[in-house]
């Protein structure tokens, strides 16, 4: 599922979540979730199998990178910039929103 942006903070860790639920091999993700990189590649299992591999950043001792400050602001203007497009347009949806997630 190709999804570039979220309404909220909260709807990008619920898709995270969902998205990360079946991985056989995975370490525990810390929310609020700054980014999530997915890389795909062919798999030999099966036909057109698939292997998605999740990660999200850290730093040079592994541990994650959190939503900083500036970041956080950063994207509460951006959804409110978002509400106030959707409100001039009277609210029409059907629109994939895009970002940089």
């Amino acid at each position: 599922m190709r999804m570039t942006g979220f309404k909220s903070q909260e709807s990008f860790d619920a898709f995270v979540k969902e998205m990360v639920k079946p991985c056989s091999f995975a370490e525990e993700i810390t929310y609020p979730v700054r980014t999530l990189y997915t890389f795909v590649t062919c798999s030999y299992e099966i036909n057109d199998a698939r292997t998605f591999l999740f990660a999200v950043e850290v730093d040079e001792d592994g541990r994650e990178i959190p939503p900083d400050e500036a970041f956080q602001k950063k994207m509460e203007a951006l959804m409110i910039e978002r509400a106030a497009a959707r409100a001039d347009s009277g609210g029409q949806g059907g629109q994939q929103e895009s970002g940089s997630r």
